[in-house]
């Protein structure tokens, strides 16, 4: 189970259960922390452009999904610095750098809002629903 992501799970399981393995990598190994946030942030990218009915980019890599001037439109700028975030310290994650705790509980409160976002946005939740963001303390 997740710490703050449980509010997802009714209607996004999958990103939920991301979010919880962040979660639980975040102080024993960071990097793994981030590559699982990417994941989740390539997931809610893919749901995205589905339920809008968007046409992926040739190249569908996450950086060209994010830049599709579609996806932008439909996409507050905030959370797409966000999302930006999560990609470039997921991908250094991915491919051997050594990414601090503090980054990856950094990336966690960062999806949380882009996951609050969502919840309100595509799937018709309301913030009351949201718990408050716990911070993930280590063992």
């Amino acid at each position: 189970r997740s710490v703050n992501f449980e509010f997802l799970r009714p209607v996004a399981p999958a990103l939920a259960d991301l979010a919880a393995f962040a979660e639980s990598y975040a102080h024993a190994d960071p990097s793994g922390s981030a590559m699982k946030l990417r994941a989740f942030s390539e997931q809610l990218v893919l749901g995205i452009y589905a339920d809008a009915g968007l046409i992926k980019p040739q190249r569908a890599d996450l950086l060209d999904l994010l830049r599709s001037a579609e996806f932008v439109r439909l996409v507050p700028s905030q959370v797409l610095d966000k999302l930006h975030a999560v990609r470039k310290q997921g991908n250094a994650g991915a491919h051997g750098g050594q990414l601090q705790q503090r980054t990856a509980l950094w990336l966690i409160s960062e999806l949380f809002d882009v996951a609050r976002w969502l919840f309100v946005s595509r799937f018709g939740g309301s913030l009351d629903q949201v718990p408050a963001f716990k911070f993930i303390y280590g063992n």
